[in-house]
């Protein structure tokens, strides 16, 4: 019975990630804090095949471990200039990160 939950629990989790894959989800105006890059940035959970994998696989094997990997990884995004994942700010128009 548990396998069960299991396994239709991975199933409606991948779909929601399958879904977000196609209908990829793009914020408009964040800034990095790594390189300086301002504007649209994916997220890392639901536009990128390695974090989904990873969370589909620690879902399967272990539940609790697959939890916290959501839980940490959903709504970071991705600098698309270099990369970063996590290091950016929603960017404000007229408002400048004056530290470094």
């Amino acid at each position: 019975m548990e396998y069960l939950i299991i396994i239709v629990g991975a199933g409606i989790i991948g779909g929601l990630i399958a879904y977000r894959a196609k209908h990829p989800h793009v914020d408009e105006n964040r800034k990095c804090l790594v390189c300086g890059y301002s504007g649209p940035m994916k997220t890392w959970m639901g536009n990128y095949g390695l974090p989904q994998f990873a969370a589909l696989f620690l879902l399967i094997c272990f539940i609790i471990p697959g939890l916290l990997f959501i839980g940490w990884a959903w709504g970071k995004h991705v600098c698309p200039q270099c990369n970063a994942l996590a290091k950016n700010i929603p960017a404000v128009e007229g408002f400048e990160v004056g530290w470094r």
